[in-house]
């Protein structure tokens, strides 16, 4: 990875991962027509918030940049281990062989729940499980391009796949309000980088 031509300061850099957040939360938000409440949403901004904001944290201490990503998915994995470790890890957060036995059932119950719920799912574990585990992706790839690459524009990439997955699944697609909404966050993303 390339060091930045002209290194941001602290500030900027928080501007930045907070306006990532928003961009993602609000992407995320397109999912909405098809899963049932909100509670799965606020997972999902957590998990966001913990991996973004740990990126803010590592290059506030000089992490080198091709270690931030590495250790974006180091808390990746803490906060799933937190969230859906439950008994198996080490002082809440360490996971150990049990929780990865934990974590592969999850993803074999995501698979099943996928196939066997209607529209408007119901957010089971496992399902809330595997939402965790993709917005944690998208917030790593997310920040990737917007802090390391120093290519913003590109955000919209990781973003599209929540806001694709409705018109997939739902002839009406994404609603129109959550589209503008995110519309909003991209633009302000990009505003934030100039």
């Amino acid at each position: 990875m390339r060091p930045d031509p002209v290194p941001l300061s602290r500030a900027q850099r928080l501007a930045l991962t907070a306006a990532s957040f928003l961009f993602l939360v609000v992407a995320t938000m397109s999912l909405g027509p098809l899963i049932t409440g909100s509670g799965w949403w606020w997972l999902c901004a957590f998990i966001a918030a913990g991996t973004l904001f740990s990126g803010a944290g590592f290059r506030s201490i000089r992490t080198p940049p091709s270690l931030v990503p590495v250790l974006e998915l180091v808390v990746l994995l803490l906060l799933l281990t937190l969230v859906f470790g439950g008994g198996t890890s080490i002082a809440l957060i360490i996971p150990t062989q049990g929780t990865f036995e934990v974590f592969g059932e999850l993803l074999t119950g995501a698979a099943r729940t996928i196939e066997q719920q209607s529209v408007p799912a119901v957010p089971v574990p496992a399902l809330t499980f595997i939402l965790a585990l993709g917005v944690g992706l998208l917030a790593v790839v997310t920040d990737v391009l917007v802090q390391t690459f120093r290519v913003p524009a590109l955000a919209a990439g990781p973003a599209l796949v929540p806001i694709l997955i409705p018109g997939f699944i739902i002839e009406a697609g994404a609603e129109v309000p959550t589209l503008v909404l995110a519309a909003a966050a991209y633009l302000l993303l990009l505003r934030v980088d100039v």
